[in-house]
């Protein structure tokens, strides 16, 4: 009997994940390849990760953890498909670009590219609320476009959608507001509640579906009759008759109004020792935006507080006991490695989302689009139990992220 070629045996099989540039693509990437080393031989033998950008220098950390980086051009099919040769098992389409108004069409070209490479499998990462928008102007209305477009194409092949609320590690972009104003700020009205998910859980969720063909994703029925946003995962079916579910929405387990999310920080401060509570504050969209583009220029700290008071005259700033160089520092120091996360404690700096790399102009229109949809009541953006249904466990809610995290909020506790 012959030996099987030992090149054939060690042949490597790849989880390809696109735009490796963004935070979710980024966070994802490391996420997939820590489990598939931590847990080898009890996964995937041979499998590895292969991650699409723009610009290698960008992803130097990935390419340092032994993750496969390509530097590809999107707006083209040939580099797509080249790419897209080997062993692919699965394709993660995230297609939150570094380029807004090329979206649909990249997005178009990945999933016409992974089609004439025959990918068996396509996991979309969307965004919640997206099949209720129409216009091609905001990223809701791109990603139900490409929604569409998966499902006219790739209708008879293995697919899923993830759809995603608020993130919930995006707070930390609030972070120079809360320190020097003492407030948080949001386009949102008291009335509106707002859905956020944490990316431990996004990634989590992904991660089975991509390495597991047991994962639930890949065998849930649902009722034909209901179009789901996959906002609840507990509707009422009115017949009995089922196809495959195709839509998930990965949401905490709670909703919170703006209110309600000033007093989970505050609650957590006051752990951290900090007695005076953070403020709830209605600003506009406009307000929100040139904020979000200050920090994502990493300003230096003496130009933060005139700048606030600029563009928030009515909100004074609160006296308050802090160290030298302010939030705005520390946060900063987390994205540089110099804070080591302390088990069961805070979150490991892998997760933080550092402003001048992962706060781009679309993330910015995203944020403004979930803020945007939570104002919408013919919305429903209920919570979902998928994250649970998916993992096993209980998604990871804001207070919670904010309580564990609260010495990134404080630091004059950090150490």
């Amino acid at each position: 009997m012959s030996s099987i070629p030992s090149e054939t045996i060690s042949k490597p099989k790849y989880i390809l994940i696109t735009n490796g540039e963004s935070y979710v693509g980024h966070s994802l990437a490391i996420f997939i390849a820590d489990q598939l080393v931590r847990k080898e031989g009890q996964l995937k033998k041979n499998w590895r990760v292969r991650v699409l950008c723009e610009d290698k220098k960008k992803l130097q950390d990935l390419e340092k953890k032994g993750i496969e980086v390509k530097e590809v051009d999107y707006e083209g099919q040939a580099v797509l498909r080249d790419q897209m040769k080997g062993q692919i098992k699965t394709m993660i389409c995230n297609p939150f670009s570094q380029n807004d108004d090329r979206l649909i069409h990249r997005g178009k070209n990945l999933i016409d590219a992974a089609i004439h490479n025959k990918i068996k499998r396509i996991m979309m990462i969307s965004m919640m609320g997206c099949s209720f928008s129409e216009d091609k102007e905001t990223p809701a209305g791109q990603f139900n476009l490409l929604e569409e477009h998966l499902r006219n194409c790739f209708k008879y092949g293995d697919w899923v959608v993830f759809r995603i609320p608020m993130i919930q590690q995006f707070m930390y972009f609030w972070s120079s507001m809360i320190e020097n104003k003492s407030v948080i700020g949001m386009p949102i009205a008291e009335s509106n509640m707002l859905t956020t998910v944490n990316i431990k859980d996004v990634c989590e969720c992904i991660c089975q579906a991509a390495l597991s063909k047991k994962c639930i994703v890949w065998g849930q029925t649902k009722n034909d009759d209901v179009i789901s946003d996959g906002s609840s995962s507990n509707s009422e079916y009115v017949t009995t008759h089922t196809t495959l579910k195709r839509v998930y929405g990965l949401t905490s387990d709670n909703v919170m109004t703006l209110t309600m999310i000033a007093q989970a920080l505050s609650d957590a401060l006051k752990e951290a020792g900090f007695s005076s509570d953070v403020e709830p504050a209605t600003i506009t969209r406009e307000q929100l935006e040139s904020y979000l583009k200050f920090v994502s220029e990493e300003p230096a700290e003496d130009k933060v507080e005139s700048f606030l008071t600029i563009i928030f005259p009515d909100i004074i700033a609160k006296k308050r006991n802090i160290s030298t160089g302010g939030l705005l520092s520390n946060f900063r120091s987390l994205f540089i490695g110099s804070e080591v996360a302390k088990p069961c404690e805070m979150d490991d700096p892998n997760w933080y989302p550092s402003p001048p790399r992962f706060l781009t102009p679309f993330c910015i229109q995203v944020i403004l689009d979930h803020l945007n949809i939570s104002r919408q009541p013919e919305i429903p953006m209920l919570p979902s139990s998928d994250v649970r249904d998916i993992t096993g466990r209980k998604p990871i809610d804001l207070s919670s992220f904010f309580m564990k995290n609260r010495r990134q909020f404080r630091p004059e506790f950090v150490n």
